[in-house]
This record gives structure tokens, C-alpha cells and sequence, in this order.
């Protein structure tokens, strides 16, 4: 089967990578999505599960997966971009109260795949591949490789590497590595966080411009002067020191800071 270049396909082949990727995952307990499927090599460890739900954009496949779920009566593949389905109304629909997600993400929706796990609550683990750069990022607790994406999928889930995987484990060979990460669904921050909306906002406005610091980059977000800024984060820490940058802010000092924050 030739890779189509529109789908961002990169075919794993690897059974190592692969049995990591199960071994990670309690499959018979729980329902489980699959996201890309491609030509399967996850889907015929993943048809066993409680209940199987995969989502593949490419029809070509049809007839592929569909041979791999055939005789699986809990088994469910869905022709569809998963990026235009709700996929909390489709779990809803499906009677589905939690669930755990598995992916070989296409390097071109790793974001938009991010965003969605942090906005659907009934996910409660993922397993997922990406980009090494993009997973390393996320597992950073500081420093120039720290962003908004480490804050906003660290307050929500535990976050830990099942493995490093070499770009030699897919077809057609892509041009990085990538990373295997383990999301588990952790609330321990939730109760302390006052407004959720205002937090998210808060840290993607800290984050606006790496180069420049927290104070500068909350003043061009919520446009208000450069002194109000420094006021408010004193008021809540009176120690700040106003040249400190977000990538030195932990989880818990941006929700202290979300907290007290006066403006919109």
C-alpha cells in the first residue's frame, strides 16, 4: 500500500515499538479509540478491547481494516476525519463514560489531536506518537523548550515517555524520530484552580513571545500598562521579580497567578 502524502501516512512497522505500545495499555478493560489506523498494525492488538472505535480518513484502507475487524462484534471503524466529528457528542451517543485513546499521529495534526484530548473529559488515558520535538516540549518543566503546552496538558494529565522510536520504523522513512508518551488523566489540580476559562487564557497570554518576559507579554495580552501588570503579580507574590519569563513559572505558581489575576 502506497502512503498518501495529503494524509501525512508514515506506516509503522515495527513490532517492538508496536508491543510497547500495547503492553502500556490495559486494552480488554476499557473501550478504546484508535485515531489513524493506517494499515492496522495497532487496530488487530486493539479489536479485543471492551469496545473499538477507529477513525481513518482514507477509504482506500476500507477494505484492509475491515477484514481486520471482521468477527469483532465490539469492533467499529468509522470513515471519517476525526477532526470533524465531536468526539465527547460521539462518546455521549455511544454510552461511552470514559475511555482511552491510542495514536500514531500524522505529524500535521499533532496540535489540533493535543487540544483535542485536553477538551474531552471522557478520555481518560492516551497513548500517543508524535514528533520528538513536540513530545519533548510537552514533557519539559522549564526552561526554552517550556510552553503553554507543557502547562496546559501537565495540569491535566501525568505525562510520562514509553519510548524513543526511530524514524526507520515507519514507511515511506520520514525525516525525524519521534516519541511515545503516556497521558493519564490526573485532577489534582482542577479544585484549585478558581475559573478554568481564565487560567487557559492566562497562560497562553504569558506565553505570547518567548524571547520576552511575563510582565511585557501580560501587557500586550490584555492590553493594560506595563504598571498595573507589575501591581497585580505583587499584590500575589510579593517577591516577583518582573523580569522573570513563563518558562521559569511552574504549574503551580501560573495557577497562584491565575488566581489573583484582576483583568480579562
Amino acid at each position: 500500500m502506497k502512503a498518501k502524502k495529503r494524509f501525512g501516512q508514515n506506516f509503522l512497522k515495527n513490532d517492538n515499538i508496536i508491543k510497547k505500545i500495547i503492553s502500556a495499555n490495559d486494552i480488554k478493560n476499557n473501550v478504546v479509540i484508535e485515531i489513524g489506523p493506517g494499515m492496522g498494525a495497532l487496530t488487530k492488538h486493539l479489536v479485543d478491547a471492551k469496545a473499538f472505535f477507529a477513525f481513518e480518513i482514507d477509504t482506500s484502507l476500507k477494505p484492509h481494516l475491515n477484514e481486520i475487524i471482521l468477527n469483532k462484534p465490539n469492533a467499529k471503524i468509522i470513515y471519517k476525519d476525526i477532526l470533524e466529528i465531536d468526539l465527547n457528542n460521539f462518546l455521549k451517543e455511544n454510552n461511552i463514560s470514559e475511555c482511552i485513546l491510542i495514536a500514531n499521529i500524522p505529524y500535521y495534526i499533532t496540535g489540533p489531536i493535543l487540544k483535542l484530548i485536553i477538551d474531552t473529559q471522557i478520555i481518560k488515558e492516551a497513548t500517543l506518537m508524535m514528533q520528538k520535538e513536540v513530545g519533548d516540549r510537552i514533557l519539559s518543566t522549564g526552561g526554552k523548550t517550556y510552553g503553554s503546552l507543557s502547562v496546559l496538558l501537565g495540569y491535566r494529565y501525568d505525562i510520562f515517555k514509553v519510548t524513543n522510536v526511530k524514524n526507520t520504523s515507519f514507511y515511506p522513512v520520514p525525516k525525524v524520530d519521534s516519541v511515545v508518551l503516556k497521558f493519564i488523566r490526573n485532577d489534582k489540580y482542577i479544585n484549585t484552580i478558581k475559573d478554568e476559562e481564565k487560567f487557559i487564557k492566562f497562560v497562553k497570554s504569558s506565553f505570547l513571545q518567548k524571547r520576552k518576559t511575563l510582565v511585557n507579554n501580560l501587557v500586550s495580552s490584555y492590553k493594560i500598562s506595563k504598571e498595573k501588570v507589575i501591581e497585580n503579580l505583587k499584590e500575589i507574590e510579593a517577591d516577583f521579580n518582573i523580569m522573570k519569563r513563563a518558562e521559569n513559572v511552574s504549574i503551580e505558581r501560573f495557577i497562584t497567578f491565575s488566581n489573583g489575576w484582576k483583568y480579562d
